[in-house]
């Protein structure tokens, strides 16, 4: 991982296409607009990052799950059943940072981590996103995790 003073600068042909500036994005490998765009991530909101995938923690959506971000990888993937070997190793050593970093920012009292993949399994942006949710014993839906919604009678297929 590279810490924001041992970013490198982006070339100037590369930094116009940049949406933000950023020597996150640029020791990332550059986003683009159409990467930005595509996986809804701005430079700006980049916390962590290694060599395929980045950890993002964006405040426009973050009203109720505080401290919430995504671990996206670098190259298009639309789902984590399309992760290479490698990205998916990269994708649990950033989990692991992530973990640590947000123990130390915010003390969550535990952790909510998923995918989803396809519409009906709930994904609505196509590139693939692991959700690193810090959970807290005061929330009032402490104790429910992703397959407590599923769980509910509401949800039985029909015969």
């Amino acid at each position: 991982m590279f810490g924001i003073d041992e970013a490198p600068q982006p070339p100037a042909e590369e930094a116009r296409c940049l949406r933000k500036r950023s020597p996150v994005a640029s020791s990332f490998g550059w986003l683009t607009v159409f990467q930005t765009v595509r996986c809804n991530v701005d430079s700006s909101t980049v916390t962590l990052w290694n060599e395929h995938c980045l950890f993002s923690q964006d405040p426009a959506h973050q009203q109720v799950l505080k401290h919430s971000g995504i671990i996206i990888p670098k190259a298009h993937r639309e789902t984590v059943f399309d992760l290479s070997p490698e990205e998916v190793a990269n994708t649990f050593e950033l989990l692991a940072e992530a973990r640590a970093y947000l123990d130390r920012a915010c003390q969550p009292d535990g952790f909510t981590i998923g995918w989803s993949c396809f519409p009906v399994g709930g994904q609505t942006i196509m590139h693939a996103h692991l959700h690193v949710i810090p959970r807290f014993a005061d929330e009032p839906y402490a104790g429910r995790g992703l397959r407590w919604w599923l769980k509910q009678s509401s949800n039985l297929r029909p015969s």
